[in-house]
This record gives C-alpha cells, sequence and structure tokens, in this order.
C-alpha cells in the first residue's frame, strides 16, 4: 500500500546506501495539460548518476532543464517513470516523507540566490539546520563555521546579504546548501547573474566540493561551464543526451 501524503506526523527513517549508485532515473516522462492537449516536456529519461559524480546538463530555455532538475529536487512528481534515490524508489512517498528528503538530502543553489535578507549569514545557515532537526543546536555554530570555512566567507558570518558582493553571496548559497551534508548538490544555473570572473571562481568551488566527495549536478547556458563537468549532459525537445561517454577528470 503507498503512504498517505497527509502524513505529516509520522516518523521517517531514511539511510543512505552504499551503494555507489546516487540516482537512477528510468524513462522519466513529465506531461502537462494545456488548452490545446497535453504537451510533454521530458520523454523517457534515463540518467545513472554515482557518488561523488559533478554532471553538468547543458541546453537552451525551454529544453526541459529546469523540470528534470526539480524532479530530481523532489520538487516535482514525474508522470510516468522511476526514480531511485539511494537505491531506494521515491516516487510513492508521501509529501511529509518528501519534504524530510528535501531538508536533509539534497542541496540547492539557485541563480537569484534566495537568500533571507534580513538574516546575517550565520542566521541563514541555522534556520536551514533548523529546518532539517538533525543537528543539535549546540552544534550549530561549529558546523556554521566550518562550512563558511569551505566556501571562503568565514569573515562574514555576521554580515547581512545586501552587505555582500554577487560572487559572495551565491557562496553563501553554496554553504547553505551544504550544510545538511546533503548527499546531492543540484545548482540551477548557479552563475546566471555572476560577471565571466566570479563565475569561474564559482564552478571552481563547485569542482572544489566535487573533488572532496559532494555529488553535484549543474544545469547552464554557457557551453564553457558545462564542458567543465565531470560527465556532460545535453537536453534536447525533451530528451537527454549524454555528450560525453566516460567521465574524465576535471583536474589532470
Amino acid at each position: 500500500m503507498s503512504p498517505s501524503r497527509c502524513d505529516t506526523g509520522r516518523p521517517f527513517s531514511w539511510e543512505r546506501s552504499v551503494s555507489n549508485e546516487l540516482v537512477k532515473l528510468t524513462n522519466i516522462t513529465k506531461v502537462f495539460p494545456t488548452p490545446s492537449g497535453q504537451v510533454e516536456i521530458l520523454k523517457g529519461i534515463n540518467l545513472t548518476l554515482r557518488s561523488g559524480e559533478f554532471a553538468t546538463i547543458e541546453g537552451p530555455s525551454g529544453s526541459g532543464k529546469s523540470t528534470l532538475l526539480s524532479i530530481l529536487g523532489l520538487l516535482d512528481h514525474p508522470s510516468r517513470g522511476e526514480y531511485l534515490l539511494s537505491g531506494t524508489p521515491v516516487t510513492g512517498l508521501s509529501e511529509y516523507q518528501l519534504s524530510v528528503l528535501r531538508s536533509r538530502e539534497l542541496g540547492w543553489v539557485f541563480q537569484n540566490f534566495n537568500l533571507i535578507g534580513d538574516l546575517n549569514v550565520w542566521q541563514n545557515l541555522a534556520l536551514a539546520l533548523k529546518y532539517a532537526g538533525q543537528l543539535p543546536k549546540r552544534r550549530y555554530d561549529a558546523r556554521i563555521r566550518d562550512v563558511l570555512t569551505q566556501v571562503g566567507l568565514e569573515e562574514k558570518v555576521l554580515s547581512l546579504p545586501a552587505q555582500l558582493s554577487g560572487g559572495q553571496q551565491q557562496r553563501l548559497a553554496i554553504a547553505r546548501a551544504l550544510i545538511n551534508d546533503p548527499s546531492l548538490v543540484l545548482a540551477d544555473e548557479p552563475t546566471g547573474n555572476l560577471d565571466h570572473k566570479t563565475s569561474r571562481q564559482i564552478v571552481t568551488l563547485l569542482q572544489d566540493l566535487h573533488r572532496q566527495g559532494t555529488t553535484v549536478v549543474m544545469i547552464t547556458h554557457d557551453p564553457e561551464l558545462a564542458a567543465l563537468g565531470q560527465s556532460r549532459y545535453r537536453m534536447d525537445d525533451g530528451c537527454l543526451i549524454q555528450q560525453s561517454a566516460e567521465p574524465r577528470s576535471l583536474y589532470g
């Protein structure tokens, strides 16, 4: 029996798989109704991501990139197909269970940062810790300072987002994505609002995180940035096409 979508108080236990296969999408299809009929946005997507992989997805606007990322990030449901996360099907989970996974297992980096403007750097990260509910409050400060050191913002702990440059705000957004030690980081056009130099710095930071074992999926319009991925894909009219048959080193 599939779980009820109203079980908001039911305890939910999730264990990360020791398998190397973190994400497996099989025949994922997404259909949207329109006045003139149904439109197929995703057309039988198949994708496997290993733990620690850095994948980039390139493609024009309207190709289905953001819809695919929303399904990977458990923000949307496929119309058909199977999604395994750490070997466990997620398509039948309740909304409560999905919200737990989103806060604990997934980290998001958005183009527009999506920071809370009246909270300082420390408070933005503490709020993410509070939502996940995994870490005791007495350990917040050590965790926050550790992640800020990772992204080079340790001196900005009391700054408001408006007091940071665009690149620093995106670094804070990356810190927020990492704060709960997610199994998968999803970056949706993370350099879209940044100049070329700052964009390269942000992608270099994502590469460094990948080098430390973080699994990253990055969407980009920029072919130069897409080429930096360990494995590369292109979205074209709802179809996902692998550009590199074998993952290659980012550092060699």
